[in-house]
C-alpha cells in the first residue's frame, strides 16, 4: 500500500509550476516597482473590511522592495498576474508578500509561485521557507498548512494585530544527473565573453548584499583578467546564457573559484549540474580533489555543498572588508 503523499507532493499536485508559468516568470527591476504597487493593493483590498484597515503590504515602499528583495512577477498573456515578494536569509528563504490579481485569482497562481519558492530556496543551498500573514487571514493560514507549513509563533503587534509565523522545511534533493543538453550547452569562455560572464555573476550574486552588507567578492572581480588566467565554463540554455563556473587547476586539486546562475535560470538544477561538471573536469585533469570557498554568512550555500559530499576544512578571516570564508574539499572516488 502506498504511503500517504508528503505535503511537498501535495503541493506540487495542487499547483504544478507549468511551462506556461514559468515562461512568464521575471524578476522584477525597478521600472516594474509601480506595477507590484498596484496589484498587491488590489489583491489585498478585499482584507480591508475584514481587519478595519489596510493591510501592511498596501503600504510598503516598493521602490525598496524591488530594490532589497527578490521581486518575482508572473505574466499571464502579456498581463501581471500575480507576484511573490522573497528575501533571502542566512538559513532560511523568508516569503514576504504574495499577490495575485483579482481578475486571476482562485486559478492555482498563487501556489504556483509558492512552488517556485521552494524551487529558489534549493537552488540557493538552504532547506526551509518562512512567511507570516494577519492573523484575522483564517484562510490564509488554513490554504499554508494545507501545503506543508506549520505554525511556529504568533504575536500580537499594537498597531498591526496579531501575526501568525510559519515554516516549512523541505526533503533534501540529490544533485541532478549532467544531462545530454547540458554537456549541450556548454562552452568555454573567451575573452570576449568578459562582460557576459561579469553581469551574470554581478545579477546572480545581488541576492546576497542584505545578507552581507557589501557586494560579495564575485561581484567586484575583473573577469577579463579571469577569462585570461582561470577556466570559465559558460551554460547556454535555448540561446541564453544561464549559469558559469569558474575553476582554477592546481597541483594536487581543482579550485572553484564562483559558479552563478542567473536569477531567471535559478531554482533549476544548473548550479547543480555545474559541480558535477566540475568534478568530470577534475577526473580528466588526472586530480582527485576539488576544494571552494564561500562566505560564512551564506550558511546556505555550505549546507548545499555538503550535501554533495564536500567537508568544512577552516573557516578563516579573508580581509577585514570581506569577513570569514569557508573552505571546503572533496576527494574523488
Amino acid at each position: 500500500m502506498r504511503n500517504q503523499p508528503s505535503p511537498l507532493e501535495n503541493l506540487a499536485r495542487l499547483a504544478p509550476l507549468t511551462d506556461k508559468a514559468r515562461a512568464g516568470l521575471r524578476r522584477a527591476t525597478p521600472a516594474d516597482a509601480a506595477a507590484v504597487h498596484d496589484l498587491t493593493r488590489a489583491a489585498y483590498a478585499q482584507w480591508v473590511p475584514v481587519i478595519g484597515r489596510e493591510p501592511r503590504p498596501m503600504t510598503a515602499d516598493y521602490g525598496v522592495a524591488v530594490r532589497d528583495h527578490m521581486v518575482d512577477l508572473l505574466h499571464l498573456d502579456g498581463e501581471l498576474a500575480a507576484l511573490i515578494e522573497m528575501r533571502p536569509e542566512v538559513d532560511h528563504l523568508l516569503i514576504v508578500n504574495v499577490a495575485v490579481s483579482p481578475a486571476h485569482q482562485g486559478q492555482g497562481y498563487g501556489r504556483a509561485l509558492l512552488v517556485h519558492a521552494e524551487e529558489l530556496t534549493r537552488s540557493l543551498g538552504l532547506e526551509e521557507v518562512r512567511l507570516y500573514t494577519n492573523g484575522s487571514f483564517t484562510n490564509n493560514v488554513k490554504l499554508y498548512k494545507s501545503v506543508g507549513y506549520r505554525i511556529d509563533r504568533k504575536e500580537v503587534h499594537p498597531q498591526l494585530g496579531a501575526a501568525v509565523y510559519m515554516s516549512k522545511r523541505l526533503l533534501p534533493v540529490s544533485p541532478p544527473p549532467l544531462t545530454e543538453a547540458i554537456r549541450a550547452g556548454l562552452r568555454r569562455a573567451t575573452p570576449a565573453d568578459a562582460a557576459a560572464v561579469r553581469d551574470l555573476t554581478r545579477a546572480a550574486y545581488a541576492q546576497w548584499v542584505p545578507v552581507l552588507g557589501r557586494e560579495a567578492k564575485p561581484m567586484t572581480a575583473d573577469y577579463d583578467v579571469a577569462v585570461h588566467d582561470h577556466i570559465v565554463d559558460m551554460l547556454y540554455v535555448d540561446g541564453e546564457l544561464a549559469a558559469l563556473i569558474e575553476m582554477y587547476p592546481e597541483t594536487d586539486h581543482l579550485l572553484i573559484v564562483n559558479v552563478a546562475v542567473s536569477p531567471a535560470c535559478q531554482g533549476h538544477g544548473y548550479g547543480r549540474a555545474l559541480l558535477a561538471h566540475a568534478e568530470e573536469f577534475t577526473r580528466s585533469l588526472g586530480l582527485g580533489e576539488m576544494r571552494l570557498y564561500t562566505s560564512n554568512q551564506l550558511t546556505g550555500n555550505v549546507k548545499l555543498y555538503e550535501r554533495v559530499g564536500y567537508k568544512v576544512d577552516r573557516e578563516e578571516e579573508a580581509a577585514p572588508h570581506l569577513g570569514v570564508f569557508v573552505y571546503m574539499s572533496k576527494r574523488l572516488v
